[in-house]
């Protein structure tokens, strides 16, 4: 069974990295910034957002536009990366925030922006967006951008 929202990418002594993918509740979203405050425990949440929950706009899925402004309910920073096509972006963005974890202030969640250009299964055959939309995203392909 795949996790609901997160699974840990990156794992080390002082440091844990954890991919919020698809958000399906907000409950499940709240149980994992509540988590790690019980010790501040040192954790990066990372949000992909690639503009779908599954088969629907993430518009039409949550009430606001940016999800990392929700960390700001548990005390925990937020940060948003634009581009997360844009490798040097993403990399600064991470920098902030593993200095932030490692300092012992706690948990992070950092928002990047990207696209998915096929569907989320074998079975979606992505009829909810265009192709006119895709191609404009793989004009943004971050290997073809940083070679």
């Amino acid at each position: 069974m795949q996790p609901l929202l997160s699974k840990c990418i990156i794992q080390e002594r002082s440091l844990s990295v954890s991919l919020v993918t698809e958000q399906r509740t907000k409950v499940f979203f709240m149980k994992r910034l509540i988590w790690p405050l019980f010790g501040i425990l040192p954790v990066i949440f990372y949000c992909i957002n690639n503009g779908y929950g599954i088969s629907a706009d993430i518009k039409k899925m949550t009430n606001i536009e940016h999800i990392y402004e929700r960390s700001a309910a548990y005390g925990i920073p937020g940060m948003f990366i634009e581009d997360g096509n844009n490798i040097l972006d993403v990399y600064e963005g991470f920098q902030k925030a593993v200095e932030h974890v490692r300092s012992g202030k706690g948990p992070v969640l950092i928002k990047s922006v990207t696209y998915r250009w096929l569907g989320h299964s074998s079975s979606d055959p992505g009829k909810y967006r265009t192709r006119e939309e895709v191609e404009e995203w793989k004009k943004k392909d971050p290997i073809e951008k940083s070679s």
